[in-house]
């Protein structure tokens, strides 16, 4: 009997967390990133 195979789609490690969950969009640097024209750079 073979092993199964592994998933296609590896599943997210326990304890990650998505940087979207630990930034604070209504901080002061966050909104000042927001006003910045980034194409100009």
């Amino acid at each position: 009997m073979r092993p199964k195979r592994e998933q296609k789609q590896p599943q997210r490690e326990l304890f990650q967390v998505d940087l979207e969950q630990l930034i604070d969009m209504n901080h002061s640097l966050v909104l000042l990133g927001l006003c910045i024209n980034w194409a100009s750079f």
